[in-house]
């Protein structure tokens, strides 16, 4: 996953970017997807800085529906849109 954001990434540098992520949504799982959506965010910034790429993007948290929260990674062009 983090190899298919780098890659998109790269390719809309001067255009549009926007990205979703659905994370598990449970009465018992809400620790373990905020955990999961840490960990997810800081390994997508370690690999844009590891490929000397400026993180320019705007995070939007959501609940997607009853079983999964949403998460919006987005650049500013796109945000704007919002």
């Amino acid at each position: 996953m983090i190899d298919e954001f780098i890659v998109h990434y790269k390719k809309s540098q001067s255009g549009e970017f926007g990205w979703r992520i659905l994370l598990p949504r449970h009465l018992k799982s809400t620790y373990d997807a905020k955990r999961l959506g840490s960990a997810i965010h800081t390994e997508l910034m370690l690999a844009l800085k590891k490929n000397k790429l400026i993180p320019n993007l705007k995070d939007l948290r959501y609940i997607h529906d009853d079983y999964n929260y949403g998460w919006l990674l987005l650049n500013t062009k796109m945000a704007e849109k919002l």
